[in-house]
């Protein structure tokens, strides 16, 4: 056991005191101390007395992940590093994995709607951003999931203001609660990854605040941020990094934020609109807020040297708030990945499953007369999640596969089938496969790498790959360590060329898979086949074609990029339909089928949204055969965002979306299936019956440039309820494996505080867990308000029989809606009515109160 000695130490001017001491690979007795904001306030103004102009200016830029330090006065940079799921330091270990631990996906944690488990997951966040001796999280991720189809719908909290204020508040808390600083994001209305980089998101005053600024605003006054993200995308118009109106009108004055406000990677456009909007950082680096294009405007009178001022200390509150100034983070890698952050991570994931379908009980699973329990689909052998600057590849994982062969091996034969086999699974081509005339003549593709991104003059490498797979964890993820030359010589961007031909051993239909993350051609026959254009993050992209045992086709791949980061593999896997037809036979012959589906990093990812709301790779063809051959089939959903799973989520026996769910994810769904633990996850958003049912629906994709929030406050159920939409699962959904009433509600005002009290019941014979939800709606209102809104929730654990009375308490503002015409907050008087229950369309308690 490695120990380290208590160490004490007071910071400049007292700035606080940090203190630890570290026991069994973990932290114990960690305590920081945010100085009071009068010394911090002193501690900054010293510290602007002594900069100079030039110096000022330079910290306005980044360095790609840390602000300029400014060494003469011993100022350090603020290291900043990729979340929310889990720290992704700027070095990966072995060449494959980051050292983090991969935590289930904000949609995941946003399900328990279990407050302390976040801040939790909070503090475990904190720790090993210290142990990788980094300052700044670049998360959490508190954008409302108006369009499910958004790619990083999974970082969210779900469709609700007030639970992602919730969740978003006390992720803050408990991260912070480390000495190290949280970074709310992405300011404002960011909904969607289709052309995000220049859409403008065009919604109304009302429901700005009302539905996407809740979360930020409690941010601040409740978890007290340190740092903010402003977006790409425009907000009415207006880049959100030059909208003087969210920055300053709103962000500063109206809510009083102090602190750093950084742009997102590549998000500033001009110089004069983003020094006057409010913005202190721009990142990666100063492309426009730099000496050459401030001094001008300094000299013109067009920007202060005060204004200047305000930037900087924004960014020297956060360093002076950590105590950065005497003390800087030192990498420790036992705080990273230890066994209590995975077994958090096991527990996050656990609370976080819902039970959608149970029909006759099928789940907890009974193995009693099993003797073979057929196993099958992508999820059941691989760890999904979604994909982007929040992806981590922790060095350890638990699949499904390996959780229930480790549980329940030695009791029952597992049998595997895979089902059908995603882009992701497809085996590079290579070997006998592969040939190429090149040099020779070998088996494998010629390979030509040049210094440019169109194909232009000769290639500074030409050789014969065995196959075409490169990227993270397939051996190089820089051009430069792929071609063994530096990485300078590609600085104008790169363009990678093979060509050959193709054979298999077997005749049928087989599926060509090409995954990227720039931009790439793909040739069958002489004949382009497969396009995709200059994007951000990995896509999947199929051929399919019929081919014959032994016959060479000829094909070739282009792939170009304006940088040096690498990912792409050439794949084949045989159709789908043949796989599905082997599971079919072999769930006819099993009495119970567990299949494990859902979406992986190439559908839901940061830089592009889902195509569909569908499974992809045919696995609802999957389902819907297997289900229908087999109704005793248990279906695991691994995903981030609502699918659409009509029909067979009702020919299923049992359905449980476990969301992505980290590195435990195999041990938290086999927690669950056997019922060592009762599933009380409910869901963060709606799940509709068919796309067309949601509110984005209707303007998504139909303007390049625009994307217009017709539908204002009506945002998730607040939209389906409106409009008398049944959705397939409501929000706040989720079933147990025991039951619950509610009775005795009583609700009393104090003051300027509704007191709500109820009574909940285990009403069946095993322990759970049940979340109470309390929902605002007023009576006869002057302006057109949600039916409903969610504005209180508690989770409570009862065994057989057990009661608990719930409190929970309303402050007044809980009952006002944004008054545009006054632009303030307020409280119509009247009668108003509490509903509460355990989902957005379950709520048989009801009592009145009046303002």
């Amino acid at each position: 056991m490695k120990k380290l000695l208590i160490a004490v130490i007071l910071l400049l001017g007292g700035l606080g005191v940090v203190s630890c001491s570290h026991k069994n690979k973990s932290m114990n007795n960690f305590t920081f101390n945010r100085p009071s904001d009068s010394t911090v306030t002193r501690k900054v103004n010293s510290l602007l007395g002594k900069l100079t102009l030039s110096e000022k200016i330079q910290m306005l830029g980044g360095t790609g992940f840390t602000t300029q330090p400014i060494k003469r006065l011993g100022i350090p940079p603020l290291k900043m590093v990729d979340g929310p799921l889990g720290v992704r330091a700027s070095e990966i270990s072995n060449g494959t994995h980051w050292r983090a631990t991969a935590f289930p996906s904000g949609t995941a944690m946003a399900a328990s709607w279990d407050t302390t488990l976040v801040h939790n997951t909070g503090v475990a966040l904190g720790e090993e951003l210290r142990g990788e001796g980094q300052d700044v999280l670049l998360g959490p991720n508190v954008n409302i999931a108006r369009n499910p189809r958004a790619g990083r719908t999974f970082e969210g909290f779900g469709e609700d203001p007030y639970l992602t204020s919730r969740m978003g508040v006390n992720y803050i808390k408990g991260l912070q609660s480390q000495g190290v600083a949280a970074t709310v994001k992405h300011l404002a209305v960011y909904t969607q990854e289709y052309h995000r980089m220049f859409i403008n998101s065009k919604v109304n005053r009302r429901a700005l605040h009302e539905i996407y600024f809740p979360a930020f605003k409690a941010a601040i006054h409740q978890g007290h941020t340190l740092a903010l993200m402003s977006s790409y995308n425009k907000v009415n118009g207006v880049y959100a990094s030059e909208d003087h109106y969210l920055l300053t009108d709103v962000l500063r004055n109206e809510w009083g934020y102090k602190n750093l406000v950084m742009s997102d990677w590549g998000a500033v456009h001009a110089t004069m609109p983003t020094e006057t909007s409010g913005q202190d950082l721009e990142m990666p680096t100063g492309r426009y807020l730099n000496a050459s294009t401030i001094k001008p405007l300094l000299a013109s009178g067009k920007v202060t040297k005060q204004h200047i001022n305000q930037q900087v200390r924004h960014i020297l509150r956060v360093i002076v708030s950590l105590g950065l100034m005497n003390h800087q983070h030192q990498k420790d890698s036992t705080l990273v990945n230890n066994s209590a952050h995975r077994k958090l991570a096991r527990k996050v994931a656990r609370e976080g499953i819902v039970l959608l379908e149970n029909h006759h009980n099928l789940l907890p699973l009974d193995l009693n007369g099993v003797d073979t329990v057929t196993v099958m689909g992508p999820a059941a052998k691989h760890v999904m999640r979604g994909g982007g600057s929040s992806e981590v590849q922790p060095p350890r994982q638990v699949t499904p596969w390996q959780a229930l062969t480790q549980r329940i091996g030695q009791k029952v034969a597992l049998k595997y089938i895979p089902g059908v086999m995603t882009d992701r699974e497809a085996p590079a081509i290579s070997g006998k496969q592969l040939y190429t005339p090149y040099n020779g003549g070998k088996m494998g593709l010629k390979g030509e790498y040049y210094a440019n991104n169109d194909f232009s003059g000769s290639p500074v490498v030409t050789r014969v790959d065995s196959a075409v797979q490169f990227g993270a964890g397939s051996g190089g993820s820089s051009i430069g360590s792929i071609v063994s030359k530096p990485d300078s010589i590609f600085n104008n961007g790169f363009s990678m060329r093979w060509t050959g031909s193709v054979q298999v051993p077997v005749s049928g239909t087989y599926v060509i898979d090409v995954t990227d993350n720039n931009g790439m051609r793909f040739y069958f026959n002489g004949k382009q086949e497969l396009q995709a254009k200059l994007h951000y993050g990995v896509a999947p992209h199929d051929y399919k074609v019929h081919l014959k045992a032994g016959k060479k086709y000829p094909i070739r791949l282009d792939y170009y990029s304006r940088g040096s980061g690498v990912h792409i593999k050439l794949g084949i896997r045989r159709s789908n339909a043949y796989l599905i037809k082997k599971a079919v036979q072999a769930a006819k012959s099993s009495k119970l089928v567990l299949a494990f589906v859902g979406v992986n990093s190439n559908f839901a990812s940061e830089g592009h949204d889902l195509e569909s709301l569908r499974l992809p790779d045919g696995q609802d063809s999957l389902l819907d055969a297997v289900t229908k051959a087999n109704s005793n089939t248990v279906v695991s959903v691994s995903d981030g965002e609502p699918l659409v799973m009509t029909p067979w989520n009702r020919q299923a026996g049992a359905v449980l979306d476990a969301w992505f769910g980290g590195e435990e994810t195999g041990n938290a769904i086999a927690d669950v299936l056997m019922g060592d633990y009762d599933p009380g996850g409910k869901l963060p958003i709606t799940f509709p019956e068919k796309w067309s049912d949601s509110p984005a629906a209707k303007t998504y994709k139909q303007n390049d440039s625009t994307a217009v929030h017709q539908e204002g406050i009506y945002v998730g159920y607040r939209y389906f309820d409106e409009h008398n939409i049944k959705p397939e699962y409501p929000f706040g959904y989720g079933l147990s494996y025991t039951s619950f009433s509610f009775s005795n509600i009583k609700a009393t005002k104090q003051d300027s505080t509704v007191k709500v009290t109820f009574t909940i019941k285990n009403t069946g014979k095993t322990a759970g867990q049940e979340v109470a939800q309390a929902y605002i709606h007023k009576e006869n209102s002057s302006v057109k308000r949600a039916p409903h809104a969610l504005k209180g929730f508690s989770r409570v654990h009862l065994s057989p029989g057990q009661s608990e009375k719930v409190t929970i308490n309303f402050p007044r503002s809980q009952f006002a809606y944004y008054n545009t015409q006054h632009k303030k907050w307020a409280v119509e008087p009247g009668a108003y009515t509490i509903l509460v229950g355990s989902s957005s369309r379950d709520l048989p308690l009801q009592t009145k109160v009046s303002w």
